[in-house]
């Protein structure tokens, strides 16, 4: 088969090297990010941080307080970007605009890396196009200012590829050990990322062709270098909880939501015994798995037994497998950015990005995939770009499909692109009309069967998250707005309710508030957070009659400490002195003695038994 030249192998096109178009493109890529920054400033989410933005944010805060250990347990959430963060807050304070701006320059600098990549595995123009791509994707834009990982695992990535493929030229055995430094990061990334390891190795062993001698050799080092890095986390482990855990507790929990027979989306979903945010999660998979097994569990043991659990009830409902894979493999192609946390499509419709035009995830894949396949049958450089690429495939397949956990795939999606390109106009000059024509209906077909696969059917969440991020700014104006338009669509949507019951009791409107809640109440009667407002705002309105009802309801849905005590005040107003003394007692157990609420809850057994007597 006929390969193309490459470019970026002859001294000509070295002092060709076109340093000050990239440094063009970096300053174009600041800019880009910044002005969509400065768009979307007054964004309320930007500034409402939940689920797992708010866990990075205690991490790091508790790291830059000098709590370099971290949590008390065992990791159940990557660990790198927590201590990324904390070195933020320890440098420049407790500022979200600076780690903002240092993730805006990160992902500018992203482009330097894809350039390199994009020429060594091909040549320069191929590497430009793809920068260029990355310059102007706003995805990247909206993922540079959230406090997750993304970015970050985009990096960390990149410079595993870039290193691995300059490694590899050089066959150097300290090369190796570096690598598997490498990778032992990325693993502190992300956890999944672990699979870069083993892909390596059966990469380097079919591409490289090495003698026995050599592979062992190089083998030993790369292990060396991972071992290296793992093993801090299973010394840390080891010494806090007498498990030498390696890695983070949570896969089983993640395994888990993403396949159940409650849920084949191919999304992450919890179940209906947990909460949503991770740390209150990880906590009720905690207990669920212990009330299951009738014994207490470490944390990795939880995390075993939910893994097994997964497998198990596949293994019994096979039937459930090629509709979770069908509705994976589709939401990877299609162009819609699947949300986790926050959606790309609201910040978009926000700052009007959404009409920008500028390349989107359907355009790249309609590009990248043939070039890829073009670049896999002429070079082998090529073909380390599918480490990262079947890493992210895998992921998805084995867990769920979101836009975050798609987002480290697209450089080398885009470097197939200009690998696409670059050989279109090669095609061109040649007048081989045939491959042209070929490589545009492969194209045009990829980029429709990507923008043809609707979004998902939304449910309110996304709407009222945005409402309640307002209502937390105090801006009730616009949050009553939004929630009473989305309620309109979304009439199923308790959330909406509950989010409409709080801005009427802000705005001492006691009576529609309860309305709201019964409407909810009505649509959902086991929603824990239904019952405990509801339950509140009877005791406050001086009925705790009432309230002993949806209190005592809120707490057979989720044994929560704050409800024992509010249901032994409710007690405590209706005379029922036994029952208080109870839910006082309960809510002392559940909070432990160094909490500062327990002597509150001291005294008042102390005065109720004093006025028994």
């Amino acid at each position: 088969m006929k390969t193309y030249p490459r470019s970026n192998s002859s001294h000509q096109d070295r002092s060709l090297f076109p340093g000050r178009y990239i440094f063009y493109l970096f300053l174009a890529a600041l800019a880009l990010r910044i002005f969509f920054f400065a768009f979307v400033r007054d964004y309320p989410l930007l500034y409402f941080q939940s689920l797992d933005e708010k866990y990075y944010l205690d991490f790091g805060k508790k790291i830059a307080d000098g709590d370099l250990i971290g949590n008390p347990g065992a990791f159940f959430m990557d660990p790198f970007y927590g201590y990324f963060l904390g070195f933020i807050f320890f440098i420049f304070g407790d500022s979200l605009i600076a780690i903002r701006l240092i993730q805006i320059l990160i992902d500018a600098l992203n482009i330097v890396l894809i350039y390199v990549i994009g020429r060594r595995v091909w040549d320069i123009q191929a590497g430009i196009i793809a920068a260029f791509i990355w310059t102007t994707y706003t995805v990247a834009f909206y993922y540079s200012l959230l406090i997750l990982k993304v970015t970050l695992a985009v990096t960390g990535m990149l410079i595993f590829v870039l290193l691995l493929l300059k490694i590899i030229e050089k066959q150097r055995k300290c090369g190796f050990l570096l690598i598997g430094i490498s990778a032992g990061i990325l693993v502190y990334i992300r956890a999944n990322f672990i699979l870069v390891i083993p892909l390596t190795l059966i990469f380097y062993f079919f591409i490289e062709r090495s003698t026995w001698k050599i592979f062992t050799i190089n083998l030993i080092f790369f292990i060396a270098g991972a071992i290296l890095l793992l093993s801090l986390n299973a010394i840390r482990n080891y010494a806090i909880i007498g498990h030498p855990e390696v890695l983070i507790s949570s896969g089983g929990r993640m395994l888990y939501c993403c396949n159940n027979p409650e849920n084949v989306t191919g999304f992450f979903d919890v179940p209906s015994f947990s909460r949503s945010d991770p740390v209150g999660s990880e906590l009720d998979f905690h207990i669920e798995a212990e009330r299951r097994l009738a014994k207490t569990l470490s944390a990795g043991e939880a995390s075993k037994y939910w893994r097994d659990e997964t497998f198990r009830v596949l293994r019994n409902n096979p039937r459930i497998i090629p509709a979770l894979l069908l509705n994976k493999m589709k939401w990877t192609v299609a162009n819609h950015e699947i949300p986790m946390n926050q959606s790309y499509q609201l910040i978009a419709e926000y700052s009007g990005a959404d009409r920008w035009p500028l390349p989107n995830y359907a355009f790249v894949l309609a590009l990248g995939l043939p070039g890829l396949f073009v670049g896999l049958c002429q070079r082998k450089e090529v073909w380390w770009l599918m480490i990262p690429i079947l890493t992210i495939l895998a992921t998805l397949m084995i867990f769920c499909v979101s836009s975050r956990f798609r987002m480290p795939m697209v450089p080398y999606l885009m470097i197939g692109a200009g690998i696409f390109l670059r050989c279109a106009w090669l095609w061109t000059k040649k007048g081989n009309l045939q491959k042209i024509i070929l490589a545009a209906l492969i194209s045009t077909a990829l980029f429709f069967i990507s923008i043809i696969i609707l979004p998902p059917q939304s449910d309110g969440h996304k709407e009222s998250g945005l409402a309640k991020a307002f209502f937390l700014r105090n801006d009730y104006v616009k949050a009553k707005t939004l929630a009473l338009a989305a309620i309109k669509k979304y009439p199923e949507n308790t959330d909406l309710y509950i989010l409409l019951g709080r801005i009427a009791k802000t705005e001492g409107r006691m009576d529609q508030s309860m309305a709201y809640y019964h409407v909810a109440i009505s649509i959902n009667p086991d929603d824990f957070t239904v019952n405990y407002d509801l339950g509140m705002l009877y005791l406050d309105a001086g009925k705790p009659e009432h309230a002993i009802n949806y209190l005592e309801k809120s707490l057979t849905v989720r044994r929560y400490a704050i409800g024992m005590l509010n249901l032994a005040r409710a007690y405590e107003e209706t005379s029922d002195k036994a029952q208080a003394i109870k839910y006082y007692e309960k809510f002392m157990k559940a909070i432990g003695p160094d909490d500062p609420r327990h002597e509150f809850a001291r005294k008042r057994i102390s005065f109720i038994k004093k006025a028994l007597n």
